[in-house]
């Protein structure tokens, strides 16, 4: 009954908080920090308006709201624990990265960053609004390997 009168009012990021905050938690380490991050992407999705951010590693990105990808990426700084770990043992200078299904590039800015101006970054975004994204943060954080 409450959560009837609630949706109408509250946007739907604001309602999104506590299942990403779930999602999140044991992987960042600083909830307060996650929490305030949670708030603030919140916000701009409530707002409809794009989200950039800076990782502590320097990559830049801008995100269209309701972008889970985008989110997991500005909460921990990498997409994936996983699959970050798995490009940084296995990258090399001047390896070539496929990155299919790119997205806003969460995956392709630190591949590109790992192979070096001599490697490689094939990067694949079919759908255009999000292709456009992933130009920009190509073009952000000056990328010339992908």
């Amino acid at each position: 009954m409450i959560r009837k009168l609630v949706r109408p009012i509250v946007p739907q990021s604001i309602l999104n908080l506590l299942g990403r905050y779930y999602y999140l938690d044991a992987s960042v380490p600083n909830k307060i920090l996650l929490i305030y991050k949670l708030i603030h992407w919140s916000v701009y999705e409530a707002l409809n308006k794009e989200i950039f951010f800076r990782t502590p590693a320097g990559l830049s990105y801008l995100s269209m709201p309701y972008n889970f990808s985008s989110l997991v990426v500005y909460a921990r700084n990498y997409r994936d624990p996983a699959i970050q770990m798995f490009m940084e043992r296995t990258l090399k200078k001047g390896s070539v990265f496929v990155d299919a299904g790119a997205n806003i590039g969460t995956y392709t800015v630190p591949a590109s960053k790992l192979v070096g101006e001599a490697g490689k970054v094939i990067a694949v975004e079919a759908h255009p609004f999000t292709y456009k994204y992933l130009v920009r943060n190509i073009a952000e954080n000056k990328l010339i390997n992908v």
